[in-house]
């Protein structure tokens, strides 16, 4: 009994032993993974921080750029809105422009044809010009400058004077009047400077009755050399307010003088008085004046039309600037919110991670505190088996001492006693083996358990994910649904806007078709008005000659005849066929005419005139013989040209091959004659195909690939005929880095004949230069040059140049 309970206090001890062995070894594995864990969880807190701080200033950079935006946004309506406003400005005052470019030329017509004139100032002032009249200085009316303001008040003053004819002398005037006879012109009054002499209005207290405005010869202006001629017409005519007061002045001076009002009433001398409503079908002096201010106004017009145009050019590139800028902001925060739902979902992955670590570091804890609490107990059952053991054992011995005291057969017992133990202990060993494969597989399963309990509550996480991106994907399902529902909405209302656009748009046409129809009608309205006005004009003028003829036929009665009209009706005969009598006035007018002038210089007029022949005739034979030699030159020139350019265009073209082929790294390339039958005005076709493409027309090629092809041509040219010298201002800015260095190389091989200048910022293009400069500004305004040599820092690196 005792020896059983001896080996099993030595099972215990060898169990216990071996047990705190295995679990001392776990336990060291368990905390050299918690210290690893544990690193790792400052790790991840680390990161988890810095993923907050980037979060927290990321959300601030989308709020900041959000509120730009919303600030762009107003800049460019506002923009937008003074741009439109420019251009309405701009378009109102190129219209008003328009109008008064057209008045004027209207006006203008009217002034070169003598609209308003008689017959014979037509016929004079036209004599005058076609150089067969001297000394004629014109009508009255274009000597003179009048005021606006005062026209009405000095035409009526003025009356048929306006027609007046000035000339520079007596002389000048009797020439006209001849020529009016032989052209059969009519009459005219005509003023010679050297004999009309000034008058003058001398009134004291004049200027102080009330609706005085002045006098008419001082309201007006012109030349010095017309100032006689002013005065005498308009020296004694006074201009009033109104009749009220034309009337008192003229009470006040016994009627001594003539006096019209601003709106072309008239207080004759000797009191008549002569009024009513304004005939304005000439208006021959304030024509000048308004053509003169229609040019002032047209001009200040046309300058804030300019400066419109300029303002409204300025506002739209302000607005394509804001434009621009509002652009590249919201691409910079689409940019910003994918960065920050990407950052989101790192952060919360790296929370996952820290979470499921910190979870790890529990369940290490746990098991190191339950491996130590099972040491403590297998050390105590050690601890206490040792001491059972040893008590065993002095049992044992006392025993044995009996058992030897009461049997002589101890030695056979001991030997039984050993057989029995050491059969005994082997079964307790194979007990204890199987004990502890027992607990090392219930440790196992308890770390599985753990494993297990630490993957489920992961992946109940998970399933907690998956629940939310589930709802999330509904939520955002839902978001599509209703925005494909707004989709067809908007669909919907887009068509109907669009029916009502066509429909509008219908209208329009024909709202247009009538302003067509209108303006077309306001066209014949305003050209039948033109010519009822030239018709009235015409008429009128026709009255005034006819009032003329009877001046004159009262006139000439008396001053042939000395007959009164009265006395001349009472002498009249009865003429029976006026028209024979006026067909035979005229034939014996004719006849007198047709006798005409004796010209007693024909003689050496005609000497003149065949030697200016003859002098002409020869200039003409010169100029039709060095047209003809111009004419052989061209043609030759020509001929000359077209062999010329079609030898440079075929060596170019082969050129051109050759230099694509290098540039592109292989690829066709030509040019070709669009009218091969008229070389010097034909057009060039550039057909190209870069390798690997197929181009039909060159705006299929990229931006980089049309630069190139006009490098390639350039280069192509410059084969045929090498300058000497060459400036090229960032003609690569459009290629990437492969292609730059394509071309800076074969820029190095055209070197030997040409020296090239680049202005460039590519790399590959300075790599090949001998020289570089560079410009800065280290105080402000003060340039200064750098200058760096390839070969000089080659020979300093030990790098063998190019």
């Amino acid at each position: 009994m005792l020896t059983t309970k001896s080996a099993d206090a030595r099972v215990i001890d060898m169990t216990a032993e071996s047990s705190i062995s295995d679990l001392e070894e776990r336990i060291e594995s368990l905390t050299t993974a918690n210290k690893d864990g544990i690193a790792r969880v400052h790790e991840l807190e680390e990161i988890s921080e810095e993923y907050t701080t980037n979060l927290t200033n990321l959300r601030e950079e989308i709020t900041s750029i959000t509120n730009s935006i919303q600030g762009l946004e107003l800049k460019l309506q506002s923009k937008a809105h003074k741009r439109d406003s420019y251009k309405a400005e701009s378009d109102r005052l190129l219209l008003d422009s328009k109008e008064h470019i057209r008045k004027i030329n209207f006006l203008e017509n009217l002034e070169r044809n003598l609209e308003g004139f008689s017959k014979s100032v037509k016929v004079v002032v036209n004599a005058s010009k076609s150089g067969r009249l001297k000394g004629v200085c014109g009508p009255v009316s274009r000597v003179i400058s009048v005021p606006q303001k005062y026209g009405v008040a000095i035409e009526t003053a003025l009356g048929a004077a306006m027609q007046n004819i000035v000339t520079e002398t007596e002389n000048d005037a009797k020439s006209a009047i001849a020529y009016l006879k032989s052209s059969d012109g009519g009459r005219a009054t005509f003023l010679p400077l050297n004999t009309i002499k000034a008058r003058e209005l001398r009134e004291n207290g004049l200027e102080a009755n009330y609706g005085f405005i002045g006098v008419a010869s001082d309201l007006c202006s012109c030349d010095n050399k017309f100032k006689n001629i002013l005065s005498s017409l308009l020296g004694k005519i006074v201009i009033a307010d109104n009749l009220n007061s034309a009337v008192e002045i003229a009470k006040k001076y016994s009627y001594r003088f003539k006096i019209v009002t601003l709106d072309g009433q008239v207080v004759n001398a000797g009191g008549s008085l002569t009024g009513g409503s304004l005939n304005r079908n000439t208006g021959l002096l304030s024509r000048a004046s308004e053509i003169k201010d229609l040019k002032e106004q047209t001009k200040a017009i046309e300058e804030k039309s300019a400066q419109a145009q300029r303002l409204c050019s300025e506002a739209a590139q302000d607005y394509a600037a804001v434009e621009a800028e509002l652009l590249g902001t919201r691409a910079d925060l689409s940019n910003k919110k994918q960065s920050l739902a990407r950052m989101e979902a790192e952060s919360r992955a790296c929370e996952n991670e820290l979470s499921n670590s910190k979870l790890a570091l529990q369940n290490f804890d746990k098991q190191i505190e339950e491996y130590t609490n099972k040491v403590n107990i297998l050390s105590e059952d050690r601890k206490n088996a040792g001491e059972q053991l040893a008590q065993l054992n002095r049992r044992i011995s006392e025993a044995e001492e009996k058992v030897n005291s009461i049997t002589g057969s101890r030695a056979k017992m001991i030997e039984e006693r050993e057989e029995i133990a050491s059969q005994l202990q082997n079964v307790r060993l194979e007990i204890v083996t199987a004990q502890k494969d027992i607990d090392a597989l219930n440790s196992e399963i308890l770390f599985a358990e753990n494993s297990s309990n630490n993957f489920g509550e992961k992946q109940r996480e998970l399933n907690a994910q998956i629940e939310d991106y589930k709802n999330k994907n509904a939520l955002i399902q839902k978001n599509i649904d209703e925005l494909e529902a707004q989709i067809k909405d908007k669909s919907e209302k887009i068509a109907e806007h669009n029916a009502r656009i066509s429909s509008i748009n219908c209208e329009k046409d024909t709202y247009e078709m009538r302003s067509v129809e209108l303006r077309t009608l306001e066209r014949d309205k305003t050209s039948e008005r033109e010519v009822s006005g030239r018709e009235l004009s015409r008429l009128e003028e026709r009255k005034i000659n006819l009032q003329n003829q009877y001046d004159n036929i009262i006139s000439k009665l008396w001053e042939e005849y000395e007959l009164t009209k009265r006395e001349a009706e009472e002498q009249a005969i009865e003429i029976p066929d006026s028209n024979a009598a006026q067909k035979r006035l005229n034939e014996l007018k004719q006849k007198i005419k047709n006798l005409g002038n004796v010209n007693v210089s024909a003689i050496e007029e005609y000497k003149e005139v065949s030697e200016r022949f003859e002098f002409m005739s020869t200039q003409v034979n010169d100029v039709e013989k060095s047209k003809r030699e111009i004419e052989r030159l061209i043609t030759d020139l020509t001929k000359q040209m077209k062999e010329v350019f079609v030898e440079s265009f075929e060596e170019i073209n082969k050129n051109f091959t050759f230099t694509f082929k290098e540039l592109f790294g292989g690829g066709t390339a030509s040019l070709s004659l669009s009218e091969p039958e008229d070389i010097l005005n034909s057009g060039i076709d550039i057909i190209v195909h870069p390798p690997g493409k197929i181009v039909v027309h060159l705006d299929a090629l990229s931006g980089g690939e049309k630069a190139l092809v006009a490098i390639a041509l350039y280069f192509a040219i410059m084969k045929v005929r090498p300058a000497p010298f060459c400036v090229m201002d960032e003609i690569e800015a459009a290629l990437d880095d492969v292609n730059v260095d394509r071309f800076a190389n074969y820029m190095r091989n055209l070197t030997h004949t040409t020296q090239f200048i680049c202005i460039t910022h590519r790399r590959g293009t300075m790599e090949e230069a001998d020289v570089l400069y560079g410009v800065t500004m280290q105080d402000e305004g003060v340039s200064k040059l750098l200058e760096l040599r390839s070969t000089e820092i080659a020979e300093k690196l030990g790098i063998k140049a190019n």
